[in-house]
């Protein structure tokens, strides 16, 4: 599972994202922004453009850290072994 902080560029790669853009978990803890279509077999979309932009994000540190750790949180109910 990718660290809290491991996420914050990621969040901040939504922002300039195809509006369908997500955040792409795999089994191995790598994440990566890219199309909802285009999420992988055993990866997770954890987060998305849509969901970042309806939540009204601000880019502060609290707020990145918060989402951030909302994540990490998600991800450590999910059993991430392929």
């Amino acid at each position: 599972m990718p660290p809290s902080t491991h996420l914050f560029g990621h969040i901040m790669a939504l922002l300039h994202a195809t509006p369908d853009a997500v955040i792409a978990v795999a089994a191995d803890g790598t994440a990566r922004v890219c199309p909802r279509g285009e999420v992988a077999l055993g990866e997770h979309a954890v987060y998305s453009r849509d969901l970042m932009l309806s939540e009204g994000l601000v880019f502060t540190p609290a707020a990145l850290e918060e989402v951030a750790a909302r994540i990490t949180a998600q991800l450590g109910e999910w059993d991430l072994v392929a």
